[in-house]
């Protein structure tokens, strides 16, 4: 079974580095607030930022890198050359209720489309980073 449809990845709390679970579990610390858990290791939890989670979307990137919602991908064949130096993102992706797929959402010119067109494209981000 493939198992990376399945995962999750979020901000730590703690680090603010990116981790991938499968298994997320809502807590509270102290009886302060709910928080988001993310299990990291056998017996490891993590507290992560709801607001950063995001799901995977079982594609990878031309890298091999798995590719999740809110990631930004930088595709060279389409790009112009200011944005083939910097490698700068050309589209994040998201969830089309509409299609009930993945889709991408251009952040320059006119790019855009289903996520398997971006097949060949490379991971250089996410919405959540600055």
């Amino acid at each position: 079974m493939n198992t990376d449809i399945l995962k999750y990845k979020a901000k730590a709390v703690n680090t603010g580095e990116w981790v991938e679970s499968i298994t997320i579990s809502l807590g509270t610390i102290k009886r302060k607030m709910n928080n988001l858990f993310f299990e990291v290791s056998e017996d490891k939890w993590v507290v992560v930022y709801k607001e950063t989670l995001c799901r995977s979307t079982g594609l990878k990137d031309k890298n091999g890198k798995l590719i999740f919602e809110g990631d930004k991908l930088f595709y060279a064949e389409d790009a112009e050359d200011e944005y083939l130096v910097n490698k700068k993102p050309q589209v994040s992706v998201t969830w089309s209720e509409e299609n009930l797929e993945w889709d991408t959402k251009p952040i320059i010119g006119q790019f855009g489309g289903s996520l398997w067109e971006w097949k060949d494209s490379e991971v250089v981000g996410n919405i959540h980073e600055k």
